[in-house]
């Protein structure tokens, strides 16, 4: 990810001091898809690069999502996780912060299985993650994948 990176920095709720930054790829290029990759090594690669971008370029700014679009297209989101002494001391025994989580935005069309598939997982891992009952998935639903 270079500093000439097509972005957007939005505030998520009108009011917060929350942001969002969303890139954008105008086509599929060669090191998005060798970040993004399909195994979690190169997951965490990309988010932790992304993670320095911000730092360097919004170090003053609380950014907790980050959106990837190509070609217009919403390709992936995940949340970005601070760990500020705040929320540190906040957080209680059986709570888990994981850095390494993805946050996936259901789109029309999803289906549990084929989330899983994407991310080599199951559908089984999904629901726990999630607390999910059954496999019924909403359009917009934020899904967390281990």
């Amino acid at each position: 990810m270079n500093n000439d990176q097509k972005h957007e920095l939005r505030k998520i709720i009108s009011g917060s001091n929350e942001y969002e930054i969303i890139f954008y790829y105008d086509k599929p290029l060669t090191e998005f898809s060798d970040e993004l990759g399909s195994t979690i090594k190169e997951n965490k690669h990309f988010m932790a690069t992304t993670k320095k971008f911000i730092g360097e370029r919004y170090p003053n700014f609380k950014i907790t999502m980050a959106k990837v679009v190509i070609g217009g297209i919403a390709v992936t989101s995940f949340k970005l996780l601070h760990t500020d002494h705040v929320q540190a001391a906040t957080m209680e025994g059986n709570q888990v912060s994981n850095s390494s989580s993805i946050y996936y935005q259901v789109s029309s069309g999803d289906t549990l299985s084929k989330i899983a598939t994407k991310y080599h997982t199951s559908s089984t891992n999904i629901k726990q993650a999630n607390h999910l009952k059954s496999d019924v998935i909403k359009v917009n639903q934020l899904l967390i994948i281990p």
